[in-house]
C-alpha cells in the first residue's frame, strides 16, 4: 500500500493512535466498525469455516490487538455493486498482513470497551474475546485510513 499524503489527517492520527495505546496500557478491549453506535450490540459472525466456533457466534468480538479493530473499521467496499472478500491474519505477533478483493479504506470507528463482560471463548482453531450482551463503550474514536501509515508490521495485497 503506498503512503497517504493527507499531512493534516497524518497528525491527527498520530494524536489518535497515542490515545487509543493509552486506553490499552490501562487494559481496555477494542471493537471496530463503520457505523458510529452508541451501544455496541452482539451480531452474528460468519466465519469462513463454519466449523470453527469461536469464530461464528452471535457476540461483540473484541481485542487488546488495536491493529485487528483498526483495519476491521476501515474496510469498505470500492464498488458496492461487486462482491468483495478481506481478510487479515497475523502470523507473528508483530506483523499482520491485510488482503482483499474490490476492498479499499475509508474512515470508521474504534469503541473502546470495558472488559467486564468480556470472556475468552476458544476451540482448537481460534481464540476469541467476546460479550454476549450489549456493551455501553467508555469511549468512540473516529479514524481515518492515515492512521494505518504510524501502525509498523502490516503488509497489504488489496485487488
Amino acid at each position: 500500500m503506498e503512503k497517504i499524503s493527507n499531512t493534516n489527517e497524518t497528525g491527527e492520527m498520530k494524536e489518535v493512535l497515542k490515545k487509543i495505546e493509552e486506553y490499552r496500557s490501562l487494559g481496555y478491549l477494542f471493537h471496530g466498525s463503520k457505523k458510529e453506535l452508541e451501544v455496541v450490540e452482539p451480531r452474528q459472525a460468519h466465519d469462513e469455516n463454519p466449523n470453527v466456533i469461536a469464530g461464528n457466534l452471535n457476540a461483540i468480538y473484541a481485542t487488546n490487538d488495536i491493529r485487528i479493530p483498526i483495519v476491521i473499521a476501515l474496510f469498505d467496499k470500492k464498488d458496492r455493486a461487486q462482491k468483495s472478500a478481506s481478510s487479515f491474519y497475523s502470523a507473528y505477533k508483530d506483523t499482520m498482513s491485510v488482503g482483499g478483493v474490490n476492498i479499499t479504506f475509508t474512515p470508521g470507528y474504534i469503541y473502546v470497551l470495558p472488559k467486564e463482560s468480556f470472556r475468552t471463548v476458544e476451540n482448537e482453531q481460534e481464540k476469541e474475546i467476546v460479550s454476549f450482551e450489549p456493551v455501553i463503550p467508555i469511549d468512540t474514536i473516529h479514524i481515518t485510513p492515515e492512521i494505518l501509515d504510524l501502525i509498523p508490521g502490516i503488509t497489504y495485497d488489496m485487488k
